[in-house]
């Protein structure tokens, strides 16, 4: 339909009848099937606007199937010019299943021509590393499949046994291309058609030990006997491992044949003394005695040997399967492995669906280790650099990473070259700071990792002595040693070698709030986010599946990476030998995450032919950060809001307004940022003020029944009894909200009965005390602001007596909670079996709450129509105590600071 805005000159005219309309006006027209939603009526009117267009993945995929086929039908390969062009058109009409018609009428008209199509040239040199064959097997086309096969006998052809001779795929018959993708009746008929098994790839497979993790028994059997019968035959093995190896790490490899230091790993050794075994007690112990290795392997080779282990390190990458052989092999699976994809589902899904984050057991994986991220073989090199001498070991690998980056070709101008090269001459980057609990206050890096991928070497950098620490002006003096260091380190950031981290923006920008005197954190060329990375890569998953480096380390390592000195202090010296390993293995890791998502993923290699990274040219960024001033500079709004950055956005760390300008690697810089004008500052303030508090009810508290919104029910706490043996340990920090203490008490299961019940809970979010048909809760805020003070007109003025042991709390009689309170307190003074008294405290509005245990009242002292409670912490020896790496307890650190503001405001 359509509208003209003036009534009676609106045109509606039927679908059908405007696309015949078209096809007999135009040659360029194709009239398709298109899926539509049933309606009623078929005539509409403009009225009638509820009209929703269907739009589903079959129909997506039917339309894009039929826009394919309309493309190929409408190109003549006759027409083509030049041999690798029409080999490129016939390998995509072999690519899509259901075009065996198109197909079929290519091969009529290329004719005579067919045989040169299907040739290969070596290491795929002018576009042709595989024939129409190899794909058409690959996406398990039958009927493709037959009809090429055919018309490759009647030339005298044996295409079932051309080589693939690509440098990733060299030595591949079609038949390995089925069975990688686990297409086992392609496998079975090209096995009929004469496939020959006696075949090493360049990784050092053959099909049958394929086979053992990507079929099922019935037909390894069965390909296993094929094997023997070619064996006895009079076959040979051919080994293009030997001959033409990529150089790179694989699973399924057929231990028959030797591993050779690419492929070796500590993962083979008990699975080679197993394979052994079993070799020592088929073959005759005398030819054993009599035979080298090298000749006991022959001798294995050229015989049909029961019993032998086919395969070694077996793969199988479980999103590859479909939804029902997910479920027939889960069994097999570990279970730290991640069970299941989520469905693609419609952006409208997507927005009206939760989705559940997949579960990843990690207690049951082994730990990670320096060992489990080798990549190229190398010794593991650690160095932790805090001297003059450590800066020189240092410059001295930076120059070797940048001789061998000029060697492989790894310019920042041709990131062209193959992901593996790519990754070669890359450098992980991870920082590690003190974690604070207070809003709004952060801490300064304290550690700087680097790893370097090929000469396997980890470096901790100690910036936290290396460097001058609380230096606001950006252009206050170097030291000889930063100096020195800076020099070193922009020959990394901003040279040809990829950075690569995971959410490593936060790192940099840390980096660079931390030292704004050091130049060398000013700009990051090549930088590389392993996030961002596993978003591409895999486009279908939720945006949970890979959302933290410790999930990408459990999913795509099947390891487990230990975090417990995440939250150690990071500002004591020495640091400990713990860790020194946990900071410097987040680095060493980031190369095997980004090796086994580009190129141990045979399909990613395929697809983009080893050169994932060059046709993703946006993962690739150029970060530049500038000091533009403190907060307490003269500003007319926030101050982050106080410039136009373009490219990138202004953030406050470390009391400092730091822009952050990203873009693409080899794309022109964009302009410096700009201050905006006051008036435009003014402006931004005015449009930032709090919107007026709406008298309607919160949306969380509404549900939706049949389109119309139901309140929630409310449960009281007070009908709620606590578990006693399930409240948190005495010094655990909670986090800034009451609901969140609320929520830790009573579970997530006793949450989660209440949404199903169309429930919430209620109470009064401002009281100093909530009561549990159990429990009283208090809720304790000594008011500090960041400046360390307490406001002097402070009505609930809260202290620490007796050095924390005593705590008092005020308490208003007018109140119902609050008079409840004191009364217990009269009566029993302390927590009884029917009745405990629980408490939370903070320092301020920008710290979390911390659980303190339970107490007792002391003391009651009227004033004013106020009761002040001396409250005796009954776990006041457990809040004292030292975390494991000798760091101060929390409830220590509360009562100091609380001592510091009451000097500071007398």
């Amino acid at each position: 339909s359509l509208g003209s805005g003036t009534e009676g000159y609106d045109v509606y005219i039927s679908v059908k009848d405007m696309l015949e309309i078209a096809k007999s006006t135009s040659l360029a027209v194709h009239v398709h099937a298109l899926s539509q939603r049933k309606r009623s009526s078929t005539n509409l009117t403009f009225s009638e606007n509820s009209f929703r267009a269907k739009s589903n993945k079959d129909t997506k995929m039917q339309i894009a199937s039929n826009a394919m086929k309309s493309s190929l039908e409408g190109l003549q390969i006759s027409n083509t010019n030049g041999i690798a062009a029409k080999a490129k058109l016939l390998r995509t009409a072999a690519k899509k299943k259901g075009n065996i018609e198109v197909l079929r009428q290519m091969l009529d008209e290329i004719g005579d021509e067919f045989p040169s199509l299907m040739e290969v040239q070596e290491y795929g040199l002018g576009g042709i590393d595989k024939n129409a064959l190899h794909i058409a097997a690959w996406k398990g086309d039958m009927e493709a499949m037959k009809l090429l096969i055919d018309r490759g006998k009647e030339f005298g052809l044996d295409l079932v046994n051309k080589i693939s001779v690509g440098a990733g795929n060299y030595g591949k018959t079609p038949v390995f291309y089925s069975l990688t993708q686990c297409r086992g009746d392609a496998v079975m008929m090209l096995v009929e058609n004469g496939a020959d098994l006696l075949i090493v790839n360049n990784k050092g497979q053959t099909p049958c030990s394929i086979a053992v993790s990507h079929l099922t028994p019935e037909i390894c059997r069965i390909l296993d006997d094929v094997e023997a019968s070619q064996i006895q035959a009079g076959g040979v093995f051919k080994n293009y491992r030997a001959t033409h190896s990529d150089r790179r790490r694989y699973g399924d490899l057929d231990p028959r044949f030797e591993i050779d230091e690419d492929n070796m790993g500590d993962d083979l050794i008990p699975q080679l003394e197993k394979y052994h075994i079993v070799v020592r007690a088929a073959v005759d112990d005398a030819i054993v005695m009599e035979c080298e290795s090298d000749d006991i392997r022959s001798i294995v080779q050229s015989t049909a040997v029961p019993g032998l282990p086919r395969s070694i390190r077996p793969t199988l990458r479980h999103w590859n399967l479909l939804p029902h052989e997910r479920d027939e092999n889960a069994k097999a699976m570990k279970a730290s492995k991640v069970q299941k994809q989520p469905e693609r589902k419609s952006k409208k899904a997507e927005k009206q669906d939760i989705v559940v984050e997949d579960e990843i057991n990690y207690d049951s994986l082994e730990r990670l280790s320096f060992n489990n991220t080798q990549i190229f073989g190398n010794n593991h090199l650690i160095r932790v650099i805090e001297n003059n001498s450590g800066i020189d070991e240092l410059c001295r690998a930076i120059d070797d990473s940048i001789t061998a980056s000029s060697n492989t070709n790894t310019a920042k101008n041709t990131l062209a070259s193959s992901d593996l090269n790519f990754l070669l001459n890359s450098w992980g980057l991870d920082a590690e700071w003190q974690p604070s609990h207070t809003r709004g206050y952060e801490t300064p890096v304290a550690t700087l990792q680097l790893h370097h991928t090929q000469s396997n070497s980890s470096f901790l950098l100690d910036v936290q002595r290396l460097f001058q620490s609380g230096v606001a002006d950006a252009n206050a003096n170097l030291t000889e040693t930063e100096r020195r260091l800076s020099d070193a380190l922009t020959k990394i950031f901003s040279g040809s070698n990829p950075i690569l981290g995971f959410g490593i923006a936060m790192d940099l920008g840390k980096l660079a709030a931390s030292f704004p005197h050091v130049p060398c954190f000013r700009r990051f060329e090549n930088v590389i986010d392993l996030h961002s990375v596993s978003r591409n890569v895999y486009a279908g998953s939720a945006k949970s599946f890979m959302s933290s480096l410790q999930k990408m380390v459990a999913v795509l390592l099947d390891k487990r990476l230990d975090k417990t000195e995440q939250c150690s202090n990071w500002e004591n010296r020495p640091l400990t030998d713990s860790q020194i390993d946990y900071a410097l293995l987040d680095a060493a890791v980031l190369p095997s995450l980004l090796r086994r998502m580009i190129c141990d993923d045979e399909s990613i290699v395929e697809k983009y032919d080893g050169k994932f990274i060059y046709n993703h040219p946006h993962l690739c960024s150029t970060t530049k950060l500038i000091c533009l001033g403190g907060i307490g500079d003269d500003f007319s709004c926030p101050p982050q809001l106080a410039f136009r950055v373009p490219n990138g956005s202004c953030k406050l760390h470390l009391q400092q307004v730091m822009s952050r300008q990203t873009w693409t690697t080899g794309k022109d810089e964009p302009k410096p940022p700009e201050k905006l004008s006051t008036a435009a500052q003014e402006s931004v303030a005015l449009s930032r003020r709090p919107k007026e508090k709406r008298s309607k009810q919160h949306k969380s508290d509404q549900s939706v029944n049949n389109g119309k919104k139901v309140k929630k029910k409310t449960v009281k706490l007070n009908k709620i009894s606590i578990d006693f043996d399930k409240i948190p340990h005495p010094g655990t920090v909670i986090d800034y909200t009451k609901d969140s203490c609320i929520h830790e008490l009573v579970g997530e299961q006793f949450l989660e009965s209440l949404k199903q019940n169309n429930s919430r809970l209620g109470y009064n979010k401002r009281g100093g005390v909530l009561t549990f048909e159990n429990v009283f809760c208090l809720f304790v805020n000594f008011a500090m602001t960041k400046s360390g003070s307490q406001p002097l007109n402070w009505l609930y003025r809260n202290e620490f007596l007796n050095e924390g042991r005593v705590m008092t709390f005020k308490v208003n009689v007018d109140r119902d909670d609050e008079r409840t309170l004191s009364d217990f307190f009269r009566i029993h003074r302390r927590s009884n079996d029917t009745k405990k008294v629980l408490l939370f405290s903070r320092t301020g509005s920008n710290t979390k709450f911390m659980f303190c245990g339970e107490c007792s009242c002391s003391e009651q002292i009227e004033s004013g129509g106020y009761i002040n409670l001396h409250l005796e912490l009954m776990d006041f020896n457990k809040l004292i105590e030292d975390g494991e790496n000798g760091n101060t307890s929390m409830f220590k650190h509360m009562v100091l600071t609380h001592d510091a503001a009451k000097l500071t405001s007398s």
